[in-house]
């Protein structure tokens, strides 16, 4: 998929602007209490596509809609890059905190794009602009499943975390605080990949030989 013309601070048909200047302006300051977690493998391999689940926890406040910019941040020493599929991205309708709260994502206003800065940038707005109910664990507290591919010859460690342009919007149109636990994933040196399944390998053969034994 190609890269559309939006940016981390530029990206058209979000309710991000609005909801983060109003919040500004008229929100009392709040403590923090939702938390937005971001799942996903520790240890991925170069050249492939991996997936993170971003779920909603501690959510009092009934949500109208919620921005998503999920970025891969190389951290010191990190080669190659971890770019966003929005293609193969989705909302984790199953467990929607939206869709199956009560409510129903909004065709025009909810969508998955890529971002000019390798990220995939979610936004999701339930129609009618009605509030949903809490997030519920394992029953309504997706937000996201993002598609990361990674690069040809990529190693290193990588930061998953969310970007300025992500909000959630309460039912009186105003952000609600939240925290997030970002998601360090790991890409080992494709010979260092390989020498470590031999080591499992090895590792498992003395204990199946010891089990044969016994049941002899």
């Amino acid at each position: 998929m190609q890269k559309r013309g939006y940016s981390h601070l530029d990206i058209h048909g979000s309710l991000v602007a609005f909801a983060v200047a109003f919040g500004i302006f008229c929100a009392s300051p709040r403590a923090l209490s939702e938390v937005i977690t971001l799942q996903g493998p520790n240890v991925v391999a170069s050249d492939s596509t991996f997936f993170v689940i971003a779920r909603l926890s501690n959510n009092d406040d009934p949500l109208v809609a919620y921005s998503l910019d999920l970025i891969a941040q190389p951290q010191s020493g990190a080669i190659g890059s971890m770019v966003g599929n929005a293609s193969s991205s989705n909302f984790l309708a199953p467990f929607n905190v939206i869709s199956q709260g009560g409510g129903q994502l909004d065709p025009l206003l909810s969508f998955i794009v890529d971002t000019i800065g390798d990220g995939v940038f979610f936004n999701a707005v339930n129609e009618g602009f009605e509030p949903v109910m809490p997030a519920a664990p394992g029953v309504n507290d997706g937000l996201a499943l993002a598609a990361f591919d990674v690069s040809p010859g990529a190693s290193g460690n990588f930061t998953i975390r969310l970007g300025i342009a992500s909000v959630l919007v309460g039912e009186t149109f105003t952000p609600v605080p939240f925290e997030t636990r970002t998601l360090t994933v790991f890409v080992p040196e494709p010979g260092t990949l390989a020498l470590v399944a031999m080591g499992l390998v090895a590792l498992h053969l003395p204990r199946h030989r010891n089990r044969v034994k016994n049941h002899r």
